[in-house]
Parts: structure tokens; sequence; C-alpha cells
């Protein structure tokens, strides 16, 4: 972590105080950090299967999951390893690891909009947008488990806010919110240090290492840290812009934003640059995060043990625009702020004239015109 100035440290030292805030990551946690920071060509369903054997609950969790009608395929599951294998080797990953981590997050009364579902379920879309982008699309030397926790990880000194500031917290969203601006920017008024700088603190205590830590502090401004941590800065960023324009959960503002303005989307000479990868990379997550919108959702809502979460069907997903992500920073800010998460599914938006993939091509084609 870079140094702060004196007002900062001194404000990140008052925030967080001498209590721990965050408790050990369990022993599920720790097995799991590692195997993912593996290449993806050493991720493999037994090695998953042994971790899930060491938590009773886990274990138990993802049966019942394997079994819900996200996945039901007629016939009862009643081993982890089937459960592993129905689910499937990067949805089991994401799974596990986020049972893991949060089991040593404390929860928080919701703030305005800002509730502990809406938070992470944007965090899990913005974990799935960064899996995406290294085992999919193949984008940068990361392996995609690093890309994956810094993308679930990296909004959670906004935890610490809510639990510590959560009158300051509500300003800041309020703020955001009036302005229509992204939350760093109302942050900055108020704070003399971020969200973003309370994060690497918490992860220190885990023992993540530095590039994790790294990209959670500067994935608003990845040209900030030393040149080695930029690339997984940058992605972190990219993965952002992509969960936000999937209107999964809520991050803390409705107006950051688009990836137009992210750094690989400007910067020559990466991938992005490319309007052809561009249009590929973005058009292909949106409808994988599409695809896993209510079962990103289900498992937020089992980890506050609303057991209904995998014990009804679920309800046809919502459609993803891609309008924000590609328009320019005012056009993002036109999508109203969302309304508090609820148990229930909501109803589908519906577009009989096309599927989403027609929908998706037009609204991309028409920004690349």
């Amino acid at each position: 972590m870079t140094s702060l100035d004196a007002q900062a440290e001194k404000e990140v030292t008052d925030i967080l105080g001498d209590r721990a805030l965050v408790a050990p990551l369990p022993d599920v946690g720790r097995a799991m950090v590692d195997l993912i920071h593996s290449p993806l060509s050493e991720l493999s369903i037994s090695k998953l299967v042994a971790i899930a054997k060491r938590d009773p609950k886990l274990g138990n969790r993802l049966i019942r999951i394997a079994n819900s009608p996200f996945f039901e395929r007629g016939k009862r599951i009643t081993t982890i390893s089937h459960a592993i294998t129905l689910i499937g080797l990067a949805d089991a990953v994401d799974m596990m690891t986020f049972y893991s981590v949060n089991q040593a997050v404390p929860r928080f009364k919701a703030v305005g909009n800002f509730t502990y579902d809406a938070f992470w379920s944007h965090a899990r879309a913005c974990a799935w947008a960064a899996w995406s982008l290294g085992a999919v699309h193949q984008l940068g030397t990361q392996t995609p488990g690093q890309l994956y926790l810094a993308g679930l990880l990296h909004g959670l000194g906004k935890v610490v806010l809510a639990l510590r500031r959560p009158e300051t917290f509500n300003e800041i969203l309020s703020k955001a919110a009036h302005d229509q601006v992204p939350f760093h920017v109302a942050e900055g008024e108020a704070l003399a240090c971020s969200h973003a700088d309370l994060t690497p603190r918490l992860l220190g205590d885990w023992g993540l290492p530095k590039p994790i830590r790294m990209a959670a502090q500067y994935y608003n401004n990845p040209v900030m840290p030393p040149s080695q941590y930029q690339e997984i800065a940058g992605w972190t960023q990219v993965a952002f812009a992509l969960a936000n324009a999937s209107q999964i959960g809520f991050s803390g503002s409705s107006f950051e934003a688009p990836l137009t303005e992210t750094l690989y989307a400007k910067l020559g000479a990466n991938p992005l640059s490319n309007a052809v990868v561009r249009e590929k990379v973005v058009g292909e997550t949106l409808q994988s995060l599409q695809s896993k919108s209510k079962l990103i959702q289900a498992v937020v809502r089992d980890s506050t043990n609303d057991i209904r979460a995998f014990g009804r069907a679920p309800s046809p997903h919502h459609s993803i625009s891609a309008g924000g992500l590609f328009g320019s920073a005012s056009a993002s800010r036109k999508r109203p702020a969302p309304p508090k998460p609820s148990a229930d599914p909501a109803p589908e938006e519906k577009d009989e004239s096309s599927s989403l993939t027609d929908r998706l091509s037009r609204k991309i084609k028409r920004f690349f015109d």
C-alpha cells in the first residue's frame, strides 16, 4: 500500500479503531485463496471437493444449491462431489470463496439503498466479470482467481464506513444521488480518506497478497499505484464498470463512470482499445452476468439464512442494458437509484421483439457506428 498523507492516515486509524473489524478467514477460506491463485489449468473439481469436505455447513449448502431449480436435473444430489460436478468449476469456486469471505465479514444495517444483500450482489457481479476477463477472454497476466478476488473484495471499505460511520456514509450516498456523481467523488468531499484506503488494511489482516490489496485501493484510479500493480487495478476497474452496467446489486451510486472512461478503454496497445475485441468482451460478459443474475443474488440471500432462496424456481432474468456502459458519463447517469433489494425476484422486463443478444448487439453497434 502506498503511503497516505497525515490527515488521511489519521482518519483511517480513527475509523478502523483498535477493534478488529473482520474475523480471520476460516480454514476453507485460506484454502480457497491459496487455490484460486493457481493457474486455471491447476484448478480441479477434486481439489474443490477436498476443501468443501472440511466444512460440513459448506458441503450441505452446495448440495442444497445443486438440488435447487437453478441446477436440478431430476435426480436428487446427495454428495458434495456430485454437487460440485453439477454446479461446475467456475460457479463452485465463486460460491465457496464467497461463503468463506462472508463468514469473516460482519453484517451491517442498511444505510439507505446500501444493504448487505445489495452490496454483496454487486461485489459478486464484479468478481464474476473479473473472472470472465481472465478465464474466458484471457486478458491480463494475472490468474482468473486473482482477478476474481480483486473484484469480490474491492469495495470492502464501504462495509467499514457503513459500520463505523453510518451517518457520514449516508451523507455520501445522498450526495452521490443528488449530484449524480460516482461514489468516490462524493466521498472525497466528505472524508480525508476513502473506502479504498480502508480496504487494504482489512485484506492485510487476512494476509492477502499485495496485488489484491493494491487493486482494491486503486481500482478507481489505476495509474496511481506502482507500475507492477497498475494492470490488476485496471482490469478491476473494467470489471467494476461491467458490474455497474449489469445493474446487479448496488455499489453506492447509480452514476458511476461507464467503461469508455476506464483506463483500458482509453489506453492504446491493449485489447480493449480494439473496437471489435471490446464489443465481444462487453457483449459476452454482460450476457454471462444476465444469465447468472438471479443465482448471484440467491446465493447472497442464502448467506443471510433466507433458505427460500433455493426453495423455489428462479424467476426470469432482468434485461441488461449496455447503453450506460458505452454512453458518455452523463448518459450513464440517467439510471435511477435501485430500490432496496427484496427477497422476492423482480418481474421480468419483457421485450417481445427480440432476444437479449439482439438488443445488446443493436446498442453496442450504435455506439461504434
